[in-house]
């Protein structure tokens, strides 16, 4: 289990209404320049939970930012059939990618993701996606 699959299950559950949320509107307003202290509950944080989880590891190289596609350019890329615990997932298409969140596990039959990420269902957890939704993959070396 690499560092980035320890931060996120030690901030499991975390929501934008519990009492986590103080914590997840600070990193909203750092990480995502158009968030103010009055819409940060309106931003979409699936990517800003991952720049923290980064920055809490030995990562040293240039963070993505807090919109999904910057997450393109990150570590190596890797087939979606060879996916390990920790590596990056990019949901969408060719047209829009709408999620990044990190994965877990196959399903037994192969069609389905289990993936750790933030605003998955308004919360930081674990959500089985289908594997036709997976764009991309990109492991992160060294965590």
């Amino acid at each position: 289990m690499n560092k980035l699959t320890i931060f996120l299950l030690n901030h499991l559950g975390m929501t934008n209404t519990n009492n986590s949320a103080p914590i997840l509107q600070s990193w909203i307003i750092i990480n995502v320049p158009t968030a103010t202290i009055n819409n940060w509950r309106s931003i979409q944080w699936c990517a800003v939970v991952l720049i923290e989880a980064l920055k809490s590891t030995n990562y040293e190289g240039i963070l993505p930012n807090a919109w999904v596609d910057s997450w393109l350019n990150i570590g190596d890329k890797i087939d979606k059939n060879k996916m390990r615990m920790g590596d990056v997932i990019i949901f969408g298409d060719n047209v829009k990618r709408t999620h990044v969140s990190t994965f877990i596990r196959y399903s037994t039959n192969g069609l389905q993701v289990a993936a750790l990420g933030g605003n998955q269902g308004g919360a930081l957890q674990i959500t089985w996606f289908d594997m036709r939704d997976v764009y991309a993959v990109r492991r992160i070396d060294n965590l």
